[in-house]
């Protein structure tokens, strides 16, 4: 998972935030390309899921009871908006399919329950606000959300 703050490779600056069920089940809170991650955990970016798979990838790890943590400073920066007109993020309805997905899955794994529903349409509501900034970036303004 984010590195953790305990490893001695690790600067004694970084302060590391432990991340929630919750938390993880709201939105994706681990930039991908910062993540360090145990290798004896078992768990493994699931080829069957072409959107989302980071994303499942975490709350699996999360859900199943293991620490996460992410770290302050963050350890890798991205130059480009979380939703853009190129790339994965082009394809939004995909990727919200990818999103929902994740949800199944993680059912099927009963790492959530039927109490857990009402993540479908905040999931839903997450993604009209995703189009709503990307048509205010394709108009040449500001986030419209």
């Amino acid at each position: 998972m984010p590195n953790f703050g305990r490893g001695k490779s690790s600067p004694s600056e970084l302060i590391g935030t432990r991340i929630s069920r919750l938390q993880v089940s709201l939105s994706n809170p681990v930039s991908t390309p910062s993540v360090k991650m145990r290798c004896d955990l078992g768990l493994r970016f699931d080829s069957d899921q072409d959107f989302g798979e980071d994303n499942l990838l975490w709350c699996e790890i999360v859900l199943s009871g293991y620490a996460a943590e992410t770290v302050d400073p963050p350890l890798a920066w991205l130059h480009k908006p979380g939703y853009s007109s190129r790339g994965l993020s082009a394809r939004l309805w995909r990727m919200e399919l990818g999103e929902l997905g994740v949800f199944r899955k993680l059912a099927g794994r009963r790492l959530i329950d039927c109490v857990h529903l009402w993540l479908l349409p905040y999931s839903v509501l997450k993604y009209v606000r995703r189009l709503l900034r990307v048509a205010g970036r394709r108009l040449g303004g500001r986030d419209a959300v």
